[in-house]
C-alpha cells in the first residue's frame, strides 16, 4: 500500500526535523526549510497528498504563497 506523501515546511530546521521524525514511519515525506524550494517542487507538479507549512517563513514567500500551487493542484 502506498504511503501518503506529505511536504513539511518550516524555516526553523529544528521544527521541520521534529515533525519529520514524528511522521517518518507512517508517511512518505519531503522535509524542507526553504519556501522557494517548496514553491518550485509544487510548481513542478510533484504530487503531495498533504502540505504542512508554517505561515511566517522568514522570507518574502510565506506559507499562504506556498499553499497556492497545492490548492490549484488539488482544490
Amino acid at each position: 500500500m502506498r504511503k501518503p506523501k506529505i511536504m513539511v515546511l518550516d524555516d526553523e530546521p529544528h521544527i521541520t526535523a521534529m515533525l519529520c521524525e514524528t511522521l517518518e514511519d507512517q508517511f512518505d515525506l519531503v522535509c524542507l526549510t526553504s519556501a522557494e524550494e517548496a514553491v518550485r517542487r509544487l510548481g513542478d507538479d510533484e504530487p503531495f497528498d498533504v502540505v504542512i507549512t508554517d505561515i511566517n517563513l522568514g522570507s518574502e514567500v510565506d506559507g499562504l504563497v506556498v499553499a497556492q500551487p497545492a490548492r490549484e493542484a488539488k482544490p
